[in-house]
Parts: C-alpha cells; structure tokens; sequence
C-alpha cells in the first residue's frame, strides 16, 4: 500500500483489479450458460426416460407379462436411480471449484521456509539480554546488501537508540534482532550463542517487539 501511495499507482492497481474481476466475471457466465443447457437437457433426458417406462410397462401389465406390483417397485428404483446419476453429472462442476481453491490452498502450505532450524536447537532459557552482530549482512535481493554490521554489541540492562537517515538500515537491524528477517552471512549472539541454536518459540516467548506501525 505504501508502495502505491508514494508512486500514485491507484489507478494502474484498480485497473488490474478491475481486469482480474471482469475475467473472473466472463468465466462465472460462461459457467452458467453451460449448467443452463445441461440443466433442461437433464431434465428432459430423466422426463423421456420415464415416459418410455410407462409405455413399455404399462402394455406389460395390461397384457399380464408384468405385474402392477413389479412395475410399481422398478418405477420406484428407477427414481432412485436417477438421483445419483444427475448428482454424479454435477461432481465434475464441484471438483473443479474445490481443485481450484485447494490449489491455492496447497502453495501456501508447501512453502519451504526460508530458514530451517537446527536439529539441534535448544529451548531459550531466561534472556539476559545482550545481543551481538558478528560480521552481518543482509539484503532484500541477492547481491544488493542493505545492511553490513562489522561489530555491534548490545549490553545487559542498557537503552540503546539507533539513530540515522531513512533508509539507513534501521527498521531492518531491529528485525534482525527480533529474529523477523535473518542474516545472509554472519552471526546474531544472544547471551553469548548463536540465534539459530535456540527453538524459535522459546525464542519468542523471550521477546518483546513493538514495530513502528
């Protein structure tokens, strides 16, 4: 949203939004033009069938080669029938509503985070507090580091204010440190190890972070 703002995109983005609704639009009619020819052609099929039931079986037991009990029974089977041969005819229109939406669904799950915890990662016992850069990098887009920290400490007990330009690195420092984003190379020491050593909901559960939003 900020982007758009400080750029005056609103119009291109409405625009986009507007082409993706019309799209979406075109496709729901299209739908609906072939459920209604399927529907009445459904219909007629199931009436048809049902006519030539009761002319062929009504001449039968009219001429004693069926019973009225029996003609009776297969019409009620027949109804039966019917019922799960239209919903079976529909299944198609309903897969393909819930592939779509599970799809999405699906990406969202299958995402491998960006970082994996250590095998090895250890419950965070009680925080101290003292935080250290060792040699960290880090950008948004490969090969294009936004922010390099030699040497930083942060001591126990200490009110520590970062101060600089915007877009001098600030906000990213202190999502480094609340473990929001992570280095590309080098290291963040709490209380003497590495970040990556503790379970990151021990982690949090240390933490306390109010972002400037």
């Amino acid at each position: 949203m900020r982007v758009v703002k400080a750029f005056a995109q609103e119009r291109r983005e409405v625009g986009k939004f507007e082409g993706r609704s019309l799209g979406l639009r075109d496709g729901e009619v299209r739908v609906a033009r072939v459920r209604s020819v399927f529907g009445p052609i459904m219909t007629f099929v199931t009436s048809l069938g049902t006519l030539i039931i009761w002319w062929v079986g009504g001449r039968k037991v009219l001429g004693g080669d069926l019973s009225l009990g029996d003609f009776v029974a297969f019409t009620g089977y027949m109804w039966q029938f019917y019922g799960p041969v239209e919903s079976l005819c529909r299944i198609n229109h309903r897969f393909q509503r819930a592939a779509t939406s599970a799809e999405r669904v699906f990406e969202v799950l299958d995402t491998q985070p960006e970082v994996v915890d250590r095998p090895t990662a250890i419950a965070m016992p009680a925080m101290e507090g003292r935080v250290e850069f060792c040699g960290v990098t880090f950008g948004y887009e490969p090969g294009k580091p936004v922010l390099n920290v030699e040497r930083l400490a942060f001591p126990v007990g200490s009110s520590t204010a970062l101060v600089g330009f915007s877009g001098s690195g600030k906000s990213t420092l202190m999502d480094i440190v609340a473990r929001i984003n992570h280095p590309q190379q080098g290291t963040v020491m709490y209380d003497g190890k590495d970040i990556n050593s503790y379970a990151p909901d021990s982690f949090y559960a240390n933490m306390g972070y109010a972002s400037q939003e």
